[in-house]
């Protein structure tokens, strides 16, 4: 699919070798063991202000993956709703 998508051919054969040794791909999400990677630390500027944005307005089908995707997100415990930010 990537070659489909202007990936160099002449690169191909080494991205499928690091495809196959890293097995870093899914198909679907699953309760894997976290990373081992450092937390990211957010840091607002001091001058920082709250904004409200409208909402984004998405086509249907790009609604229903969204819709499916967060509910996967709940499932695993990976995301939940904070209740204080109403």
């Amino acid at each position: 699919m990537t070659i489909e998508h202007g990936f160099p051919r002449k690169w191909e054969q080494k991205l499928r070798a690091i495809v196959r040794k890293h097995d870093i791909w899914r198909l679907e999400l699953g309760n894997d063991s976290p990373a081992n990677v450092d937390p990211l630390h957010i840091r607002l500027k001091e001058c920082a202000r709250a904004v409200k944005c409208k909402p984004r307005h998405y086509f249907t089908t790009v609604r229903a993956f969204l819709r499916e995707f967060n509910s996967k997100l709940v499932e695993l415990g990976w995301v939940y709703e904070n209740p204080s930010s109403h």
